[in-house]
Parts: structure tokens; C-alpha cells; sequence
């Protein structure tokens, strides 16, 4: 009778104003030693980021989370794949990014990685098992893709149009304004 369940929220003013890298990046943020995220990368990174990079070949793709296990780690090559390990602030690194994703196809819950994304106005490629716990329109304040071929492609197209960056930006911004702040919230 007393619980009080309250969704994930973000702190859209404290968020980091965007000063997007020189170079495309592409950001995957999570705890790389949680299952769910360790899979969604390395289906990326196997099954999408080839292709991104044949489109776009200046791109960098940024895996930033604590205690990347080894299979994690050996992706980074210090060429366009950065692994970060900890950073000590992950809205910093939000700021700079072109696109985040979260290609996850396994878990549950509601993912802070896009909640995250959005209040810094960094448009977002999702699954839909990801987006599945946000009240989020696909294709309106994120883009849903769920096979290889639609993912690599939404990314892309981000990549290469700034103005439909902004716009799918703003429109996750907005929602997070709208809908997944703490002061509404609590």
C-alpha cells in the first residue's frame, strides 16, 4: 500500500548542450559486462558496423560503459572502434555523438541509454525490444529498426542528414521534456 513505483528520469536542463565530434560518432553506452548490452554490440559491431562504414568511411563508433569484458575489449583497434571503459560523466560523451544506438535483442526493462540519448537531443536507433518500455512513436522521436540491413541503414541515413538528425533529436528531447523527467516523476 505504501510502494511507490517510479520510471527512469532524466535531468533534460543539466544535460549537456550538443558539440557533435568533427567525425560521424556512433554511440553505444551501457555496463559491458551486462549480457543484454555485451550481445547488442557485438551483433553491431559484426552485423551493422561493416556496412555504416562502407557508407560512411570517416564514422567512429564509441562503446562507452564500465568493465568492458574481453570480447569487448579486443574490438577496440584505436581507428574508428574506441572503447572506453568508465568515463566520468556519460552525458559529455552523449554531447558528442552523432547517433546513439541500442540494438539490443535481449533483456527487459526500460533502457536508460535512451532515455539518456534523447535528453541530450542525440537521435537514437533502437530495436524495438529496447524502445519496448517508452511511450516513444518509432520513426518519430526515435528510429526502430530491428533487422541488420533496416539498422545499418537508419543509421546511415542519420549520419548523412543533418537535418532529420536534428529533427528526430529534438522530437526525443522533447518527449523526455514531456514525459521522463524526475520533477514529473517525483
Amino acid at each position: 500500500e505504501r510502494a511507490v513505483v517510479l520510471p527512469l528520469g532524466a535531468d533534460v536542463a543539466a544535460a549537456q548542450d550538443r558539440h557533435p565530434s568533427v567525425r560521424p560518432r556512433v554511440l553505444f553506452s551501457g555496463n559491458m559486462s551486462y549480457g543484454p548490452n555485451i550481445a547488442a554490440v557485438l551483433w553491431f559491431h559484426g552485423l551493422c558496423w561493416p556496412k555504416i562504414r562502407a557508407e560512411v568511411p570517416d564514422a567512429e563508433l564509441r562503446i562507452v560503459g564500465v568493465y568492458p569484458v574481453a570480447s569487448i575489449a579486443r574490438l577496440h583497434n584505436g581507428r574508428d572502434v574506441t572503447v572506453t571503459g568508465f568515463v566520468p560523466d556519460v552525458s559529455t560523451e552523449m554531447a558528442q555523438a552523432w547517433v546513439a544506438v541500442a540494438p539490443l535483442r535481449q533483456g527487459s526493462g526500460m533502457q536508460f541509454k535512451i532515455v539518456e540519448a534523447m535528453a541530450c537531443g542525440v537521435p537514437v536507433v533502437a530495436t524495438s525490444l529496447a524502445a519496448s518500455a517508452l511511450t516513444a512513436r518509432g520513426d518519430g522521436d526515435m528510429v526502430v529498426r530491428d533487422s541488420p540491413d533496416a539498422f545499418w541503414r537508419a543509421c546511415v541515413r542519420l549520419l548523412a542528414d543533418a537535418d532529420e538528425r536534428a529533427r528526430v533529436g529534438e522530437a526525443g528531447r522533447a518527449l523526455v521534456a514531456r514525459e521522463y523527467t524526475w520533477e514529473r516523476h517525483v
